[in-house]
């Protein structure tokens, strides 16, 4: 697939790849790790270094080594304004020991690529070039810049800045959609060349496995019994459920044999539910 060649441009396989993320826990970027550490792990010896402190939820496969830095770095999992800002205050303080202990795990791993998924990761990767000058490096951005960051005040512009300065040191930046590309190439002043956009894929096969395997808890089960409209994702501001629940609600009340389930978790439950 496209995804393996844009590596083997730059790594012989069997090769060690580094993939640096911000979590194994439930979140996009975690789902997206997988699939990726999955597809490459057939062609090179992978390896994953978690930024976060999160639990890891997600089934790894077992000739994968996970590293954890265990410093909280995603706040959009809280539930309150408390907890939030109390993870984002504890991510700012932990950052020198973020980067002290990736130094270190890089240097035990020794691995000829390294790929981060995330703005911090990406950022922290980039800065750690000057010390490992010999490792190939492939960034990639997980969300629309402009909308994400730019718009999110000083701090989002801050990290705006700081990535225009350095995407440049990376051998290839990705995106997970083509739409993507030319964005990220004006916004940061790149070649385009230098970006390549692949569209985030599914794994038919084992979604058809998954099928057809019994649900291992009985609560709510049997809401499985009715049609079903599902839909997955952080429950977020950046994912803006409210407009699928306003639009959805006057068929659920017209067909009452069907229901709307969502599969995900963040700062908006309380809210949505309520909204429901």
């Amino acid at each position: 697939m496209i995804f393996s060649k844009t590596f083997n441009i730059y790594i012989m396989a069997l090769d060690r790849l580094l993939i640096f993320t911000t979590d194994l826990y439930k979140g996009g970027i975690a789902a997206a790790t997988l699939k990726y550490a999955n597809s490459l792990s057939s062609e090179y010896d992978v390896k994953i270094v978690v930024w976060d402190n999160l639990e890891v939820l997600l089934d790894v496969p077992s000739n994968i080594d996970i590293y954890q830095i265990n410093c909280p770095l995603g706040a959009n999992f809280g539930r309150t304004k408390l907890n939030i800002l109390k993870r984002k205050l504890l991510r700012l303080l932990s950052l020198p020991f973020v980067i002290v202990k990736f130094i270190l795990l890089v240097k035990q791993i020794k691995p000829s690529m390294i790929f981060s998924l995330g703005y911090l990761p990406n950022i922290l990767t980039l800065l750690i070039t000057k010390v490992f000058k010999n490792i190939k490096i492939i960034v990639s951005e997980r969300t629309s810049p402009q909308r994400d960051l730019e718009n999110s005040g000083i701090k989002g512009r801050l990290v705006v800045f700081v990535a225009k300065r350095l995407y440049k040191y990376a051998d290839r930046i990705l995106t997970p959609s083509i739409e993507l590309k030319d964005e990220i190439s004006q916004l940061y002043n790149l070649e385009q060349s230098k970006v390549v956009g692949i569209s985030n894929y599914f794994d038919l096969d084992e979604i058809r496995s998954k099928m057809e395997e019994e649900i291992s808890s009985n609560e709510g089960k049997e809401i499985f019994n009715s049609n079903i409209i599902v839909t997955c994702g952080r429950l977020s501001r950046q994912k803006g459920q409210w407009f699928l629940i306003r639009s959805i609600a006057p068929l659920l009340i017209d067909n009452p044999g069907w229901k709307l389930v969502f599969l995900g978790d963040g700062e908006l439950l309380d809210f949505l539910q309520k909204m429901t």
